[in-house]
């Protein structure tokens, strides 16, 4: 009886040190004050290193101001059909995290005028071109 009680812990045990042992992948979470507003941007880790690095001062952006510009409104216009859509800032921001070392993004602050009323949104737009839908923190995590 105690074999058995032993040979189940010891394989419990190697069990729980192979689990352990494997690289747990956490989400990539990005967190910037953008104005008045805590922006929460949860971008796939798979997008971010798809895109490209860029080096400030020794290499161009390989994104441009102007084509994030058009990307940011083309996803915003998708999101609300009918509004029309202004930029209303956008800051060019590296994304701090190990895994994503050398890489920006843009973040931009997007005003919709839809009928009698206007709303601001935020998109991140990777340097591949990619839109990621950007979030206001709620209190609770400020």
């Amino acid at each position: 009886m105690n074999s058995i009680v032993a040979t189940i812990l010891g394989g419990a045990m190697i069990a729980s040190q192979c689990i352990m042992a494997e690289e747990v992948s956490w989400p990539l979470e990005i967190f910037e004050r953008l104005d008045d507003h805590r922006i929460a941007v949860f971008p796939k880790l798979e997008d971010v290193l798809d895109s490209p690095t860029w080096n400030p001062g020794k290499t161009a952006l390989p994104l441009g101001v102007e084509e994030a510009a058009r990307v940011a409104s083309s996803f915003e216009r998708k999101s609300i059909p009918g509004a029309e859509v202004r930029i209303r800032e956008i800051k060019l921001m590296p994304i701090n995290d190990r895994r994503a070392a050398g890489r920006w993004y843009y973040l931009v602050k997007l005003q919709d005028r839809l009928e009698d009323r206007s709303e601001d949104h935020f998109v991140a737009i990777l340097m591949n071109g990619i839109a990621v839908p950007a979030v206001v923190s709620p209190d609770s995590v400020r």
